[in-house]
């Protein structure tokens, strides 16, 4: 019986340890330069109807807009000299200005527009240009990069995001590793050569592409 349980836990053990999670020590793809925004003809917002963010590229580089929606009581704008509601805007919520509000009942219902920059002079993220139309933007936290495909077909971009099947092998290939255990993950690192990198099928590493439409 205490044969089977320390198979079991050795079983257990091993199982925990096996998820991996893959992250790239230098920006991707291997070798190429950072810039600093896309191409000009492609500056302007970018929107998807089924998601509450926007993706803005402009000369000083690239922002996600987002809306975060918040509520107030009737009550607590009558009764506080703060809030102000006239012609269908509410006053007091953001300093020096104004935002569009409904009445629900006799909740004010707003929202708050939020700028978050992705690249650009206060952003350790890496914008890296595989050619007039496609970038990859890598997302850097805690000394590593995960990267994410952006590309530009007419009026519209496509965003690929970084993901893979947790028992994958497509990054076996890639010589220089390193690999660090904590809460029942391994942690790798990765430093492709760009000969590696290219080798690498994109379908494998990238998830569904979502589509935003230029406003």
């Amino acid at each position: 019986m205490k044969k089977i349980a320390f198979i079991f836990i050795l079983f257990l053990t091993f199982s925990f340890f096996s998820q991996k999670s893959y992250t790239f020590l230098k920006p991707m793809p291997a070798g190429a330069t950072a810039v600093k925004t896309v191409s000009e003809n492609w500056f302007g917002t970018y929107d998807h109807e089924d998601f509450p963010i926007d993706f803005e590229f402009s000369s000083d580089g690239v922002v996600a807009v987002s809306t975060i929606f918040n509520t107030l009581s009737r009550e607590t704008v009558r009764e506080s000299s703060q809030y102000v509601v006239r012609n269908g805007y509410i006053f007091g919520v953001v300093p020096n200005d104004s935002l569009p509000c409904q009445l629900d009942g006799d909740t004010y219902v707003f929202g708050i527009r939020t700028r978050q920059e992705l690249v650009g002079s206060g952003s350790s993220n890496r914008l890296m240009k595989v050619n007039e139309s496609t970038y990859i933007l890598n997302f850097f936290d805690q000394n590593s990069y995960t990267p994410c495909l952006i590309s530009f077909t007419g009026k519209n971009m496509q965003i690929r995001y970084f993901d893979y099947a947790m028992d994958t092998k497509i990054f076996n290939k890639i010589k220089i590793q390193q690999t660090t255990v904590s809460d029942a993950f391994q942690n790798i690192l990765l430093d492709p050569t760009p000969e590696e990198w290219v080798k690498i099928p994109q379908d494998h590493y990238l998830g569904k592409p979502l589509v935003y439409k230029k406003l």
